[in-house]
């Protein structure tokens, strides 16, 4: 073993300062280094034993992780296809028959806790669209959407999940 192999690496910064690196992360030896950061960032992301997921047979926090869910009741006679809108994002959320009715799921990448969003109604043999007034929806609400013949007119409101 040479005194190099023994001392850490060593060089000057712009400021004429000695940087010394540890012996063990200096040369080509990253494998050390790349294991350590793994690690810590395995521990970081791991959740404690305390916050383990709660099982389907828990009935507070079960209903508030599910996703919204969009009840529609159409008294116009056309038929609508209906969107949630997400930062002027619009997702499909499906078709509602004329003088119809449907629940709607509303995937989970759409919304997010206190996700502010609007709802978009579109006839599908044209006319005029209806377009919510901004709402807050969270995981485990029902959205209420009235449709109503003249679509402007239609109207949505929110309950709360449990």
């Amino acid at each position: 073993m040479t005194t190099k192999d023994a001392l850490p690496a060593a060089r000057v910064d712009d400021g004429g300062m000695i940087m010394t690196t540890p012996r063990i992360f200096a040369g080509g030896d990253r494998l050390a280094l790349r294991t350590a950061v793994l690690a810590a960032a395995f521990a970081f992301l791991t959740p404690p034993s305390g916050w383990a997921a709660t099982s389907s047979s828990d009935s507070g926090p079960a209903v508030r992780s599910a996703p919204p869910t969009l009840q529609v009741n159409s008294d116009s006679w056309q038929d609508v296809e209906v969107y949630m809108v997400r930062d002027g994002d619009p997702f499909s959320l499906g078709v509602v028959d004329g003088m119809g009715t449907a629940h709607l799921e509303v995937p989970a990448l759409a919304t997010t806790p206190g996700s502010q969003v609007q709802i978009l109604a579109m006839p599908l043999g044209g006319g005029e669209d209806y377009l919510s007034r901004t709402i807050m929806v969270n995981p485990g609400d029902t959205i209420d959407l009235t449709l109503q013949a003249e679509l402007p007119s239609s109207f949505v409101r929110v309950t709360r999940g449990a």
